[in-house]
């Protein structure tokens, strides 16, 4: 048999998904806050959403989440921010006052690409190229008298 739903009923149901719901959206805040990501990377918004459509069994999933993710982040070495670590391969910047690290002078510039000798693309084999028009000095490097 269908049970009928009285408007008492839905309006109850309606109260505790938003008490739900606003709970894990708060929990998830903190938690973001404190560790720099939320649970299982869902949103603050998200977990509203989860803790009014599933009520309490929202509110399991976000304590197995909440206990997973923290585990992960203590076993990676912690959270940015929240411990005072840093992520890694990062290099925290030097105390005020230090000066800046020197920058390494540039090394020779490193060798051009250059065709083989004897291409048709090299120098040597190329005939010499005549002279420009309209320039200062006549043909082949003379100058206008």
């Amino acid at each position: 048999m269908i049970a009928a739903l009285s408007s008492t009923t839905y309006i109850t149901e309606l109260v505790f998904g938003v008490i739900f719901g606003f709970a894990l959206y708060k929990l998830s805040s903190s938690f973001r806050q404190e560790w720099g990501r939320p649970p299982w990377s869902i949103p603050p918004w998200g977990w509203f959403v989860i803790g009014f459509v599933i009520g309490l069994i929202g509110m399991l999933v976000y304590l197995i989440a909440h206990f997973t993710t923290k585990g992960s982040i203590r076993r990676r070495g912690g959270a940015y921010g929240a411990t005072g670590g840093y992520p890694q391969g990062y290099q925290p910047p030097p105390p005020a006052g230090y000066p800046p690290p020197p920058v390494p002078a540039p090394s020779q510039s490193p060798p051009g690409w250059a065709p083989p000798a004897g291409s048709p693309a090299s120098p040597q084999s190329m005939p010499p190229a005549p002279a420009e028009q309209g320039t200062d000095e006549g043909p082949a490097g003379q100058s206008p008298s």
